[in-house]
């Protein structure tokens, strides 16, 4: 696109300025190319006057889940959404949250920077698993900010926004709130491709954090799925699990993941899901969800997934998360670029239940193929539903997924 707007190369934001912004949802992929195809990430068109999506003066961001060692490095992106300059500041941390260093950044008006291996600005040293504090003391600022982890062999990219902590969704059950990961995987999957999850938390507060993981097979009922022990990390520490749900629930499996804290307003949790190939990693990012997300709907509410491809480069798969005690029942209407109705699918989610359609276009009574930037909407009709959905677009060839969530 952006050669496509100024005819030649750059790099930077764009800014899409649209007449209703209620009615624009924009999505864009960023992507690596190689001669296997493309490893690449989700950037959303993020509304400026949304409240929660821009940091203002005060407020302090927390990005986690980052890495700069020999398999991974992390850049770290600002985006000034406001008409005056500004000074960015951006506190480095390990995961025991000892402080690595400070740097500060100067941002034009409606400009941009990134920071390549952002860490080395503050150290020499291996972080396996460290995060990054980011806040404005200029007056009236409004600012954007990001990281984007990739893996250093396959050049594949991981979007990481950071940490929201919103009203909690779902709950009634549980002595916890629970954080939901929509999709996770210890499992093989289609083309011979091998999927797991790491999972990351990190603590938002100076007090240690105490949570629980509950690990919910796809398919099923899983009310009384049982939770794990309880785990304690201390204040502003970070944690990472490696093929989480192999090394917790001591076996293979597909579905969702209850992650259950003590204290909702401390926890922030990203998790990474990913293809193991031969030269590297091909991943996406899915965030924990526990509020007012863009991935939660409720009843009477209808959110779209666009951007959606199925053809002989990309695969759609479309995913589907029961937050309630309740059976639920979700329909999805599926759509081309031009918005003819494709046909309708129906599903029924039993209690803390999850289900994945692969090849979501592809199915009957839709039996969609050469779809490029296609969309579904999804809704309820059930009384007192709150649900995720989510959508995996997945390069046929290398195996890369990209996580695509409702718009805003």
């Amino acid at each position: 696109v952006w050669r496509l707007s100024t005819g030649g190369q750059g790099r930077g934001a764009i800014n899409v300025c649209v007449s209703d912004p209620a009615a624009a949802g924009v999505t864009s992929r960023t992507y690596n190319t190689s001669k296997e195809g493309s490893f690449g990430q989700t950037i959303v068109g993020v509304k400026a006057a949304a409240t929660g999506n821009v940091i203002t003066t005060g407020d302090t961001a927390r990005l986690g889940f980052l890495t700069e060692n020999d398999r991974f490095r992390t850049n770290l992106g600002f985006m000034n959404a406001g008409a005056t300059n500004i000074t960015v500041n951006a506190e480095f941390f390990d995961a025991a949250g000892s402080s690595l260093g400070t740097q500060t950044v100067d941002v034009l008006p409606f400009s941009n920077d990134q920071w390549n291996q952002a860490f080395r600005h503050v150290t020499t040293d291996v972080v396996d698993l460290g995060y990054i504090d980011v806040w404005s003391d200029t007056p009236d600022a409004a600012f954007l900010t990001y990281a984007s982890v990739i893996d250093n062999t396959t050049g594949d990219p991981t979007t990481i926004w950071p940490f929201a902590t919103n009203q909690v969704l779902g709950g009634a059950p549980f002595d916890c709130t629970p954080v939901w990961i929509a999709a996770a995987a210890s499992a093989t999957g289609a083309g011979q491709s091998l999927w797991a999850t790491d999972l990351g938390l990190n603590n938002l507060g100076a007090d240690p954090l105490t949570y629980r993981f509950q690990f919910l097979p796809r398919g099923g009922d899983n009310t009384d799925v049982a939770m794990s022990d309880p785990f304690t990390l201390g204040g502003n520490q970070a944690v990472a699990y490696s093929d989480v749900w192999k090394s917790l629930s001591g076996g293979r499996g597909v579905g969702a993941i209850n992650v259950c804290v003590d204290n909702a307003d401390a926890a922030g949790i990203v998790s990474r899901t990913y293809n193991q190939g031969d030269l590297g990693t091909f991943g996406q990012t899915i965030v924990g969800r526990r509020g007012s997300s863009p991935a939660k709907i409720s009843t009477g509410e209808k959110a779209r997934l666009g951007f959606l491809f199925e053809n002989d480069q990309f695969r759609t798969n479309l995913g589907f998360m029961n937050a309630g005690a309740g059976e639920i029942s979700i329909t999805v209407e599926f759509f081309n670029m031009q918005g003819v109705s494709l046909g309708m699918k129906s599903l029924t989610l039993v209690p803390f239940s999850n289900v994945q359609w692969n090849r979501a276009f592809t199915l009957d009574p839709v039996f969609g193929d050469s779809i490029a930037a296609g969309f579904v909407d999804v809704w309820t009709e059930t009384p007192n539903a709150a649900f995720l959905t989510y959508a995996s677009v997945i390069d046929n060839t290398t195996g890369d997924p990209t996580t695509i969530w409702p718009y805003e």
